[in-house]
């Protein structure tokens, strides 16, 4: 005789169904906050579940007609062999966090059946593979196991004052995720703090990816847990930025051929035992990567390095397959709103500060200019950015680059007086969450080497 075999759907079933047998006979179950429609999978069983609540609110006794009425009015499929079921159910005495926890791994393994199913759906179509579909189905697997619904998410007083005065402890004792950069540091009171996402904007030829590049060279020199995405520029362009500022050497001349060259890889080879050493550094060059896959790479990255922590920096974060365009129904808007809601939970997850480089919209080149005094005008706002309602309403920071210099020098080219121009790249916070806004950091700026060199600031402290 063929043995039969129970499947997770009847396995999930019966859990939901001992669940709600125990409330009905343990009505103080429904003050637990772990217990609420959402754990519930099947549609039965969530109907059953408001009808139960309904009576436990009501202070209604439950009777298998009266629990019938009020589930079949919910749903007319519920019949009433369902219901004297749940109720003839024999828990053994069960306690909730069992029963949770029972259930809870049904939850997981329904959720992972799904996910594996369509996979396997995409694997075995005569399509070509979408590695980034199958990707985000394994970030997501992930999530499905990391998600419980038998643990409490309420964290009382003491246990939140607790971790806190931990934190303030580190904090006291030098754990202060530095940026390498000391007038960034000064102005963000987080500085690069896990669970950020910090948007550093600039429109085209400002020196956005410059900064972004000046500050992972910072990171290399500290070994401070980095990785450094380029999906804009390829890595040779990446490398002869950082390679210029590093070295003084103008990237004009690393194109040079023959004997030219000599002295410039002899340069190079001095300088890069710097950067080979630093093991905590990582580089990314693929125009095609999706938030997952950005996940797995950070999961690797700590796997590699035995860091907890790192410092990303994404240039251009709207070049993320996520923040692009949606299909069907979906628009551009609501496309970056949803890539940055899972931006925003990846931060927080992964315990990473995420810093993303964006640009500004043209409109903040719109102005009309001609004087020196009126480059001001230029000087671009936060509504300026680019899908500016989700990238920077979310964003818990926000710096605008702006060199007044490269202005001058495409719109006054008529007045002598912009060769006296000092070249100052002005970074100025737009947004904190944790502090003022307003201030701003000067940096002179040599587009030659791409050296950015801070000026110390002596305007009082806002």
């Amino acid at each position: 005789m063929k043995k039969e075999t129970r499947t997770n759907s009847d396995f999930l079933t019966v859990a939901e169904f001992r669940l709600l047998n125990g409330l009905i006979h343990n009505v103080e179950w429904i003050n637990d906050s772990r217990i609420h429609t959402d754990i519930f999978i099947h549609s039965s069983a969530k109907s059953l579940f408001t009808a139960v609540k309904a009576h436990i609110d009501r202070g209604i006794a439950i009777s298998e007609s009266s629990l019938f009425q009020e589930a079949n009015a919910i749903d007319y499929a519920i019949d009433q062999g369902v219901v004297k079921y749940v109720l003839e159910l024999d828990n053994d005495e069960a306690s909730l966090d069992h029963i949770l926890d029972v259930l809870n791994r049904g939850v997981q393994k329904s959720n992972l059946k799904k996910l594996l199913d369509e996979m396997t759906e995409s694997v075995n179509s005569h399509d070509m593979i979408d590695t980034a579909n199958l990707s985000n189905g394994l970030s997501t697997m992930t999530e499905v196991l990391n998600n419980t619904y038998d643990k409490s998410i309420l964290i009382s007083t003491d246990e939140w004052t607790d971790a806190y005065y931990e934190e303030l402890i580190n904090r006291r004792n030098g754990k202060l995720f530095s940026f390498g950069d000391a007038l960034l540091d000064r102005a963000l009171p987080r500085k690069a703090a896990p669970g950020q996402f910090i948007l550093v904007a600039g429109a085209t030829g400002t020196g956005k990816s410059a900064y972004a590049l000046s500050l992972v060279s910072g990171f290399i020199n500290l070994n401070i847990p980095s990785i450094y995405i380029t999906l804009e520029m390829s890595g040779e362009a990446s490398m002869d930025r950082l390679f210029a500022m590093r070295s003084d050497i103008p990237v004009s001349e690393m194109y040079n051929h023959g004997d030219d060259m000599i002295p410039i890889i002899d340069k190079f080879r001095e300088s890069r035992k710097d950067i080979d050493s630093a093991r905590n550094f990582f580089m990314v060059e693929d125009p095609n990567l999706s938030l997952s896959h950005i996940e797995s790479l950070i999961r690797e990255f700590k796997q590699r390095t035995g860091n907890e922590y790192c410092l990303v920096v994404i240039d251009l974060i709207t070049m993320v397959k996520d923040f692009q365009e949606g299909s069907g129904a979906s628009t551009l808007a609501s496309t970056i709103e949803m890539g940055i809601n899972r931006l925003n939970a990846l931060c927080k997850s992964e315990n990473v500060c995420i810093v993303g480089i964006a640009q500004f919209s043209r409109k903040a080149d719109d102005a009309r200019v001609t004087t020196i005094e009126e480059l001001e005008l230029l000087r671009p706002q936060l509504n300026h950015v680019k899908n500016s309602q989700a990238l920077a309403e979310r964003a818990r920071v926000v710096l605008s680059v702006f060199r007044p210099r490269y202005y001058a020098t495409r719109y006054l080219q008529h007045i002598p007086e912009i060769e006296e121009m000092e070249d100052v790249m002005q970074v100025q916070v737009l947004k904190n969450s944790q502090g003022s806004v307003g201030k701003m950091l000067n940096y002179l700026f040599d587009g030659t080497v791409f050296q950015i060199t801070p000026i110390e600031d002596e305007q009082p402290s806002d």
